[in-house]
């Protein structure tokens, strides 16, 4: 197997390589924690809402329908 010599250019591209994967490594790390927290604070937001309609369906009292139909069936 033939070996090469590493020249400092070489060096150098291979350590920005890594530095640019090891922070777009970090960027996708930071994404998915960012998509995580909204998802939670979306599913928080939903339950704290389906809790505040149920609370009031629970208190809304039913209306009570009369025989009065409205105005057009009075001019009918």
């Amino acid at each position: 197997m033939k070996t090469f010599a590493l020249d400092y250019m070489m060096v150098a591209t291979l350590a920005d390589t890594r530095v640019d994967d090891e922070r777009q490594a970090q960027y996708y790390r930071e994404l998915r924690r960012e998509a995580e927290m909204q998802e939670r604070n979306r599913q928080a937001w939903n339950a704290r809402w389906k809790a505040v309609r149920s609370l009031f369906a629970s208190t809304a009292k039913p209306t009570v329908q009369t025989g009065n139909a409205g105005p057009i069936a009075a001019a009918s």
